[in-house]
């Protein structure tokens, strides 16, 4: 028997006598079916989904489509349909039928109409949600107005009347859920198993806690912070027992981290307390997406997110926050892993120090949106609208905001050319250098191979574009190639050809445009961006005999080293006896020279006879390792360019720089970190875009190195490079795995190679870093504190490590150091809690897990440097104050090892100095290690032992040599041998 109830006019709902899910009819008797084909990779099908729908309306079939969308009638999903409007942005093509063609990457893509494809297309992205089955609730009439004591925000009023119907009573279908509980009473702060073990991140340090409700007023929690953690309420599984299984059970106490990936609003009632007046606002964000963990944007919890504009010490102002806000490219808030509210002291909006304090209650998701009161002067309610677009300044990319372009936003005379039929556009005219951006569209493969005589202002990839020779040399200028995500940058010279590629960075920066000066030079914001040059056959050659002074010919060990007439080669600075350790150094004259090669010739003895187009003014060693630094592709700055190019790659993509010569890169100099802060005003125009405005422009911006793998979600090379003189480091990886090999770096003021977050594991290996002098000859501890962790490697190093998960092995450093050749700073603040990136090469056992985590996965041992990297083999004949600084190592109490240096050998060229200084640290292994004086009569310590915090330094079962020095140890060390 069938039973037909109209309900509401086009639809009606079929009820059978048979023990069967129910069928939908839409639009006046069309049923809504289920895919006869779909499976799940088990063989169940949409008749197992209909009697369970709740829990399997989400589960993926082996076509990747989710039951909601292939199984309609079970899931009470019906009126899902893709939009047929919907196009991707930037093209007229590619709709919701293009997205269901590779639905994992493309139902995150923009719209035209700025929405993403599994808001526009739910049918091909299998984001459908349930129909509903009464009449919509009707809005309150009026905002409420704060109170002094918390409103649930999630409650509506229901209108209770039903229409009469002389039909039969079909059974009242369960109402639609929208609105989940995620904490609304003291019992959802700890797991569902334990009643002590709570669901608040780091609660003993933080003195986190749970409150009841008095007087009907409903309870709330307390999240704290400190200057160096922010606040957290965890989600999900917090552990498992032995066979796996989740014995600690967070909200929704099922083992299972919840997907907000379908829901619209996060909403709850807040106070704060703390000094949050400049730059600091209260900010809160979501983290989750499985291993690695991702971050959600962060929101800043005022204007049209809080009741009357902003958050209250002394009421509870209701949060309304759309989920779309939250979600970034990389994360769709599937699988939250828990809710962050930021302390002050690091934030991204904020740079002051102040404990921030907030209570929070009544914390759900909902679809239903609330209405929030205005801020003063206005009665009418804060309305989230979109704002017009070109008012938009800045959009998210990866980690940070970078400016937006387009033609509307050129100043007068600039103009806009584009890639068409595959070909290098043609401008014409003779225009103004500066005034030309050149696009090439996605569907644009385009190869340049040329010298077209344009000076462009910007290059943006957003197709192919391939820089190669054809039987000539190649020269570009350009103040910014922009490598959107997507776009592909190839900059290429084959083996056989003696055709080169020429770079030129010429221009200005616009403060206006791009206060924090993220533009001119290349930058890859998620792009692929390969460059790749000739094999270079020698990167060093040692010299034979001493090159002095007022010769022009250079004698080397070996033949055929595979250097060129025409070719350059960098001779360090030898020069002994310099008293680098005294506080009052000064005077010194760097004696680095440059040969340019006219002839090459061989011996009858297997040398290698080099003559240089000028005499040199100064001596160089026997001995010493002479750079060769020409390569095929030179990207450089101009000598006439106001502001100095770097080279950038952040978020996916590609990122693999081999044998270029990068020459006169990188703006961030060793003086004080001094960054540009932003921050956005009240307009919106939907996810992942803001019109940010400045509060303070900085002179001198953290991040603007010569080459910089900047949260690069990839495996990266650098390798086979020329990096020479860089205002501050030369190479950095930054959260980021990057293999650095076989490169020369000469004249990087702060670092040569710049290891910045603790999290890097790319392997440092067979580099040579040719120091000129520079830096601050300043240690790490005199910025640290005051920095915030974030100005660091400014004194003069070769290599400067943050952490001890890479292994640096056979580098060698020659030159002048302003402080040390090798150096390592393990100080825990401001980096415990950054998870190590999960990219390929990885080891497992790392990905996702911060420094605290890795203690725990080592059974509660410290990470030494052995652990999953090394040092191994490092060599430096060179001036400096410490040959290897080692800072901030933590040992157990039972370890008798400590972090373990091998292979090292220290030549100090000065009459003072450290062989090795040890600071806060108080246990290492030295095997085959050797401190040798190169200067009679020096004052050089070989070990020095500082701030042991009442202990000494001890160094046990080791194989370490000193040679011509004048005390073996000093200061706070163990003087037994």
């Amino acid at each position: 028997m069938v039973i037909n109830i109209s309900l509401l006019a086009g639809i009606t709902l079929i009820w059978s006598s048979c023990s069967q899910p129910l069928a939908v009819v839409q639009g006046g008797g069309v049923p809504c079916s289920n895919s006869a084909t779909w499976e799940t990779k088990n063989g169940k099908t949409c008749d197992w989904v209909a009697w369970k729908p709740d829990e399997r309306c989400k589960k993926k079939g082996k076509d990747t489509s989710k039951a909601n969308s292939s199984c309609q009638e079970a899931c009470n999903t019906c009126s899902c349909v893709n939009k047929s409007e919907w196009r991707k942005k930037n093209s007229n093509k590619k709709g919701c039928d293009w997205v269901q063609k590779n639905r994992k990457k493309r139902c995150k893509k923009l719209g035209a109409d700025e929405t993403k494809a599994k808001k526009s297309c739910r049918l091909a992205c299998g984001t459908c949600r349930q129909d509903p089955t009464n009449a919509p609730i009707a809005p309150t009439s009026a905002p409420i107005a704060p109170t002094s004591a918390p409103i649930d925000p999630t409650t509506a009023p229901i209108d209770p009347t039903n229409a009469p119907t002389n039909a039969p009573i079909a059974p009242t279908p369960p109402p639609v859920q929208t609105v989940w509980n995620v904490w609304k009473y003291v019992k959802d702060s700890h797991t569902v198993e334990d009643s002590n073990n709570t669901c608040f991140e780091q609660a003993t340090r933080l003195k986190h806690n749970a409150t009841e409700g008095v007087d009907g007023n409903p309870d709330y929690f307390t999240l704290n912070t400190d200057y160096w953690i922010s606040g957290s309420f965890r989600f999900g599984c917090k552990g498992q027992d032995s066979s796996y299984k989740c014995n600690e059970s967070c909200y929704p106490f099922d083992g299972t981290y919840p997907d907000w990936s379908d829901k619209s609003y996060l909403t709850f009632l807040a106070k704060i307390e703390g000094d949050f007046t400049g730059n600091c606002k209260p900010v809160m964000s979501l983290s989750g997406g499985g291993w690695p963990r991702k971050s959600s944007n962060l929101i800043t919890m005022e204007d049209s997110y809080v009741d009357a504009g902003h958050l209250s010490t002394n009421e509870w102002r209701r949060v309304l926050i759309p989920l779309d806000d939250l979600e970034t490219t990389e994360w769709d808030l599937t699988e939250v892993y828990a809710i962050t509210f930021h302390r002050c002291g690091n934030n991204l909006l904020g740079t002051e120090s102040a404990k921030a304090t907030y209570h929070i209650s009544s914390l759900a998701v909902t679809n239903n949106a609330i209405e929030l009161i205005s801020y003063a002067p206005s009665s009418a309610p804060s309305v989230y609208v979109y704002d017009d677009l070109l008012l938009a300044t800045h959009r998210h990319v990866a980690h940070h905001w970078y400016p937006i372009f387009h033609p509307d936003r050129e100043p007068d005379g600039h103009i806009w050319v584009y890639a068409e039929n595959n070909a290098w556009p043609t401008v014409s005219g003779n225009p103004d250098p500066q005034t030309v951006t050149l696009l090439i569209p996605e569907d644009q493969i385009v190869i340049y191979s040329g010298d077209d005589g344009i000076k462009y202002d910007k290059i943006i990839v957003k197709g192919s574009l391939t820089i190669q020779p054809n039987n000539t040399d190649v020269f570009l200028t350009a103040t910014t190639i922009i490598v959107e995500s997507g776009g592909e940058v190839d900059i290429k010279t084959e083996g056989d050809s003696v055709h080169t590629i020429a770079i030129e960075i010429d221009g200005a920066l616009d403060l206006t445009k791009d206060p924090q000066e993220t533009m001119v030079g290349i930058v890859a914001w998620e792009g692929n961006l390969t460059i790749t040059g000739n094999e270079v056959v020698t990167k060093m050659a040692g010299l034979s005999v001493v090159a002095s002074v007022g010769t022009n010919v250079l004698k080397f060990y070996g033949v055929n080293l595979g250097f060129t007439v025409g070719g350059e080669l960098v001779l360090p600075d030898t020069q002994t006896g310099l008293n680098v350790g005294h506080w009052s150094f000064n005077g010194y004259v760097d004696q680095t020279e440059i040969c340019k090669i006219v002839s090459i010739a061989s011996s009858l003895f297997g040398e290698s006879h080099i003559t240089c187009e000028h005499v040199l003014i100064y001596d160089h060693s026997v001995g010493s390792k002479i750079a060769y630094v020409t390569r095929s592709i030179k990207i450089f700055t101009s000598p006439s360019s106001i502001s100095r190019g770097h080279i950038l790659h952040t978020g996916l993509g590609k990122f693999e720089v081999r044998n270029a010569r990068i020459e006169n890169f990188g703006r961030t100099t060793i003086d004080v970190i001094d960054s540009t802060k932003i921050q956005p005003t009240n307009l919106k125009f939907g996810p992942m875009m803001k019109q940010m405005e400045v509060t303070y422009q900085g002179t001198n911006q953290i991040a603007r190195y010569a080459m910089h793998a900047h949260h690069s979600k990839i495996e990266a090379y650098f390798t086979g490079n020329a990096v020479l003189y860089s205002p501050r480091d030369g190479m950095v990886a930054h959260n980021s795995r990057v293999h650095i090999t076989d490169n020369i770096i000469v004249g990087a003021d702060g670092t040569g190679i710049f290891l910045e977050d603790s999290t890097e594991t790319g392997p440092i290996v067979n580099n040579y870093i040719i120091g000129t002098g520079g830096g601050s000859r300043s240690g790490d501890d005199s910025r640290f504190g005051d920095e915030l962790g974030r100005d660091m490697a400014h004194g003069g190093f070769g290599i400067w490590a943050r952490g001890v998960l890479a292994l640096i092995k056979d580098n060698h450093c020659e030159g002048h150091f302003g402080v040390s050749p090798y150096a390592f700073f393990v100080h825990p603040n401001f980096v415990e809690d950054k998870p190590v990136p999960d990219v390929p090469g990885t080891p497992a056992i790392l990905v996702g897990k911060s420094r605290y985590e890795i203690w725990k996965v080592n059974g509660g041992n410290v990470t030494q440097l052995q652990s999953y990297g090394g040092f191994v083999g490092n060599t430096a004949v060179a001036t400096f104050q410490s040959g290897i600084s080692l800072s901030y190592f933590s040992v157990n109490d039972n370890d008798e090892v400590g972090s373990i240096i091998e292979g090292a050998h220290i030549q100090a060229l000065g009459s003072s100095g450290r062989g090795i200084s040890t600071t806060h640290s108080r246990l290492f292994t030295l095997n085959d290690v050797t401190i040798e004086g190169m200067v009679e009569g020096n004052t050089i310590t070989g070990i020095w032992c500082g701030s042991c915090n009442n202990c000494t330094l001890k160094t046990p079962n080791t194989n370490l040599i000193f040679e011509n020095i004048f005390v073996d140890r000093d200061g706070e060390c163990d003087f037994t041998p």
